[in-house]
């Protein structure tokens, strides 16, 4: 018995060890800024997400070559997934149709007005959380004519700053660069680039969206959609 006492303790160390490990990891993820990064470089755009300091392009996608036999196994891969997805919507059809569906809350003009209410907290709450910086950007204004070119340049600083007077309002900004020049003769077209880093404690979001959906179900907004 005693044997088995030892052996029963170890495991609940073990397994405390574990968890905790596992709390200790799922604070620092919330903990830390989950960052996504925008590029647009000559007429081409990119996508790239990370954390802890781990950055993975996901836009476009970096083809994978693959050899003719790797090429037929992720096909016959593919069609089994899709012979499995199908399978399972007929399963889910088969099985609506025979169970009565459940009667849900109807959605009132009081529970529009909660809606609207609480998801608007939520939104004030996650674009506070936002942090955009590095912010580069470099663009020309170019017409046939000289003339026309200026006049558009003129609009464009008009509307440039008028934009940025509205983001400011909205995010937290921090520019490296900010030009918009005349393009005179042209030959300046495609050298446009933008870029930026967008970063957040998800702490903060989910902090958020757990109050949102608690507001929601104490005023039985959420019955609507349930």
């Amino acid at each position: 018995m005693a044997a088995v006492g030892m052996v029963l303790l170890t495991i609940l160390k073990i397994v405390g060890w574990v968890l905790l490990l596992l709390l200790v990891l799922l604070a620092v993820l919330l903990l830390a800024p989950a960052c996504v990064w925008l590029k647009y470089e000559r007429e081409t755009f990119s996508v790239s997400v990370g954390m802890l300091g781990l950055r993975i392009r996901v836009w476009p996608r970096p083809e994978k070559k693959r050899t003719a036999a790797q090429q037929a196994r992720y096909e016959a891969k593919q069609a089994e997934k899709e012979k499995k997805k199908a399978e399972n919507a007929r399963k889910k059809q088969a099985a609506h149709i025979k169970k009565a569906p459940r009667q849900k809350a109807k959605l009132t003009f009081a529970a529009v007005c909660t809606l609207a209410r609480e998801a608007k907290g939520f939104v004030r709450a996650v674009l506070g959380a936002l942090r955009i910086t590095h912010i580069r950007f470099y663009w020309t204004v170019h017409a046939e004519q000289a003339a026309d070119t200026a006049l558009q340049y003129g609009k464009a600083q008009a509307w440039l700053h008028s934009g940025l007077g509205v983001l400011n309002n909205l995010f937290w900004l921090d520019f490296d660069e900010c030009r918009l020049e005349p393009d005179f003769t042209g030959k300046r077209e495609g050298t446009e680039y933008f870029s930026c880093k967008v970063s957040a404690q998800l702490i903060i979001i989910a902090i958020a969206a757990v109050k949102l959906v608690l507001r929601l179900k104490d005023e039985d907004v959420l019955d609507v959609f349930l």
